[in-house]
């Protein structure tokens, strides 16, 4: 017989509602410093910086499709929540943040190669 809980303890396994979230932000911030150390390694190599400002264009997408996809993802209007913790508002606040840097990157990295 496996071991049950008694229904006043609470079920420790249970998630966070932001944790899923957070965990999708850890692996774009991941993901987005693989694909700018590769396209990095990519213009130092081959001498041609808009490599570097591609990989911008890239960190942008990855960065919408982690905010978003829950609501890409949700059929109706009404499942959807706004912020419903801190976590959640964290994970926002990550995925502004690679808007801003893969821009950035995108509109003025073939620069950096100027310098």
């Amino acid at each position: 017989m496996p071991l049950q809980l008694p229904h006043n303890q609470p079920d420790v396994s249970i998630k966070k509602p932001g944790a899923d979230r957070m965990s999708r932000h850890y692996f774009s911030i991941i993901l987005c410093c693989i694909v700018v150390t590769i396209f990095t390694t990519i213009s130092v190599i081959s001498n041609n910086w808009n490599w570097f400002a591609r990989s911008g264009a890239l960190l942008v997408i990855i960065a919408i499709v982690t905010e978003y996809l829950p609501t890409l993802k949700t059929k109706k209007a009404d499942e959807m929540l706004a912020w419903t913790n801190q976590d959640d508002h964290n994970a926002t606040r990550v995925a502004a943040t690679l808007v801003v840097a893969g821009t950035l990157i995108w509109g003025f990295g073939d620069l950096v190669g100027e310098l």
